[in-house]
């Protein structure tokens, strides 16, 4: 297992520069196998990520989440433990979309849940059907599987640091200067790659604080803070304060 190096970190951003435009992944490309938070492959339906998290939840819990008593303004709900598997699995739904693989299915251009990115004469091949996200103590570790001629296939490691169930922190998530692999690769992809992995976590993060429940002006509730440990993924679920309520 590839272990987070602890030195070199920043704070992740939400503006990595430009990302490269993309199109569909040329005829004879290997397809990859996608599968969203109830297994379902690409190519067939695929679930909403509020759908699947939902979905994830009942499956866990038991519980609809019509049941769950709404919460009062700034009230924290009790913690959400997802498993590795699950957390993985909607990890991988919400980068389908955070990569630009096209909605709708597969064409006869498209293999199913890839997508080709383009920025001048340079393309990559992103498989994000293939996409995972490992929980350890502290940390996320997201690999995104993808292809160039020269470099062959390459899982391209992006490492997220985040709190423990024991020690939270929040929301506060820090990153390494660039992903983890082929460094003429990361030259060229790795903003992009970032950002998109990280933008995938900040869409789990929000959709599965928002299946969880509701305030008492039947809201969504908001993520509060996010952790990592052998357990799975940990999010707290927090109701709008009062000055937020009155804003919207």
């Amino acid at each position: 297992m590839v272990r987070p190096r602890r030195k070199s970190r920043k704070p992740v951003r939400g503006r990595p520069g430009p990302k490269p435009r993309t199109r569909a992944a040329a005829a004879g490309a290997t397809p990859g196998t996608a599968q969203g938070a109830t297994g379902g492959v690409a190519g067939g339906p695929v679930p909403s990520l509020r759908d699947a998290c939902l979905a994830a939840l009942a499956a866990q819990r038991g519980v609809r989440r019509s049941r769950r008593p709404p919460l009062a303004a700034g009230q924290l709900a009790a913690p959400i433990t997802l498993s590795g598997a699950v957390a993985s699995s909607l990890f991988r739904l919400a980068f389908l979309g955070a990569a630009g693989v096209p909605a709708g299915g597969s064409t006869m251009a498209q293999a199913p849940g890839e997508v080709v990115w383009t920025d001048g004469d340079s393309e990559l091949l992103v498989r994000a059907g293939r996409a995972r996200l490992v929980p350890i103590d502290g940390f996320l570790l997201a690999g995104l599987p993808v292809y160039t001629e020269q470099t062959g296939e390459v899982e391209v490691v992006v490492p997220f640091a985040t709190g423990t169930p024991r020690e939270l922190i929040g929301l506060v998530v820090a990153a390494e200067h660039e992903p983890r692999g082929p460094p003429a690769l990361m030259a060229r992809w790795g903003d992009p790659l970032l950002a998109a992995a990280w933008q995938a976590l900040v869409n789990v993060a929000r959709e599965v604080a928002a299946a969880s429940g509701v305030d008492e002006r039947q809201d969504p509730l908001l993520p509060a803070a996010l952790s990592a440990g052998p357990k799975g993924l940990q999010l707290r679920a927090q109701a709008r304060f009062a000055f937020d309520r009155s804003a919207t």
